[in-house]
């Protein structure tokens, strides 16, 4: 087993930091979304809404 120093900790610290800053700069980026992706989007949502059970009917089945 590879002995581990605090040297490799801190290093290790701050890759993982560059790599949130950067997807943090990715996520504030404002991207628009293409015509594909727009239509599958609404696709999904409109079957989430046809197959959606009431959490009532949920509690009467498993109860």
């Amino acid at each position: 087993m590879e002995t581990v120093t605090m040297e490799k900790v801190y290093n290790s610290i701050i890759d993982l930091k560059s790599d949130v800053i950067y997807i943090k700069h990715l996520m504030e980026e404002e991207y628009e979304l293409s015509d594909w992706a727009k239509s599958e989007l609404k696709k999904a949502r409109e079957e989430m809404k046809s197959k959606t059970i009431p959490h009532d009917e949920i509690m009467q089945k498993y109860a």
